[in-house]
C-alpha cells in the first residue's frame, strides 16, 4: 500500500495546507537574483535610454528643420521605441522590484489594476513598434525598385 495519507500531519497547518515554519514573505534565491538583475537593468538602462531619448529628440528637430528630411519616419519610430523602453524600465522594473522586496501591495485595487495593465501594455507596445519599424524598412526597400 502507498504511504500517502489524506489527513494532515502535525507539521502542516490544516487551515492553509502550508508547512508550518515556512514564511511566505521569505525571499527565495530566485527572487534575490531577479531583484539584482532588475536593479542592474534599471541602473544601466534608465540613464542610457534617457540619453538616447535626448539625442533622438535633437535629431528629430534637425530633421524637421530641413537638414535631414528623409530620415523623419525612422527617427520618429526610434523615438517611439525609446519611449516604450523607458516606460518598460520605469513602470515594469520599478514595480517588480517593489513587489519582490515587500511581497505586498500597498497601492490599493485601482493602482494595482493600472500597473498590471501597463505591465502588459508596455511589452506589447515594444513588440508592435518593432513590427512598425520592420514594415517601414520593407517599404523603404521596395520603394528603391
Amino acid at each position: 500500500m502507498n504511504n500517502v495519507t489524506i489527513f494532515p500531519t502535525p507539521s502542516m497547518d490544516p487551515t492553509t495546507s502550508a508547512i508550518v515554519g515556512e514564511d511566505p514573505m521569505e525571499k527565495t534565491l530566485s527572487d534575490i537574483v531577479e531583484i539584482y538583475i532588475l536593479v542592474v537593468f534599471f541602473v544601466i538602462g534608465a540613464p542610457l535610454n534617457l540619453i538616447s531619448f535626448y539625442k533622438l529628440l535633437r535629431s528629430l528637430r534637425q530633421c524637421r528643420t530641413g537638414s535631414l528630411t528623409g530620415r523623419i519616419s525612422i527617427n520618429l519610430l526610434r523615438l517611439h521605441l525609446n519611449m516604450a523602453d523607458l516606460m518598460t524600465i520605469f513602470i515594469y522594473t520599478t514595480s517588480q522590484i517593489g513587489w519582490l522586496t515587500t511581497r505586498q501591495w500597498l497601492g490599493g485595487d485601482l493602482l494595482c489594476r493600472i500597473i498590471k495593465f501597463f505591465h502588459t501594455f508596455v511589452f506589447y507596445l515594444v513588440s508592435f513598434i518593432i513590427v512598425c519599424i520592420a514594415i517601414d524598412r520593407v517599404y523603404g526597400a521596395y520603394k528603391l525598385r
